[in-house]
């Protein structure tokens, strides 16, 4: 099975864009033109598209491609926002996965992966991986497939 967030990154990073191209066409007729004289307004579009910006950084969205195909689980990640750009993959062999934990922050609104896999050293943990932009279906489908199969009481 493989999940591929591509098309969900595509509208959120459109939607970006065109809030940023509104506000700043927005702040350019206030600013040059007298077609707009309430305040009152500029205030309220203002904080609108701050709002939404702060909303977007709060889920902290992230592409996400996974694949149980093989003998390895491959997850491959990165914030698409333009002020972190950092590219991670986590592959982990299937006979060595433990388990995974699902962390919820900032009041539900963010959701993260945590995987967890078995060494020589014992158990290594993985950094979170925030999986707020998977759908329903596409979180259910991957909790699915991480569950181990072996009677050992692991999950």
């Amino acid at each position: 099975m493989i999940i591929d967030t591509k098309n969900s990154v595509i509208k959120i990073k459109f939607r970006f864009m065109i809030l940023g191209i509104f506000a700043l066409a927005f702040i350019g007729v206030w600013l040059f033109s007298d077609y707009i004289k309430d305040t009152a307004l500029v205030v309220v579009v203002i904080s609108f598209v701050i709002l939404s910006y702060i909303y977007i950084f709060i889920k902290d969205f992230n592409y996400i491609y996974f694949s149980d195909e093989g003998e390895k689980y491959i997850l491959r990640y990165f914030n698409f926002l333009p002020v972190i750009l950092s590219q991670k993959s986590i592959e982990i062999p299937k006979n060595a996965f433990v388990k995974y934990s699902i962390e919820k922050s900032i009041l539900g609104m963010r959701e993260k992966l945590v995987l967890f896999e078995r060494t020589k050293k014992g158990v290594a943990k993985y950094p979170e991986v925030c999986i707020t932009l998977l759908s329903k279906k596409q979180k259910k489908q991957l909790l699915k497939a991480l569950i181990v199969p072996d009677n050992s009481g692991r999950q």
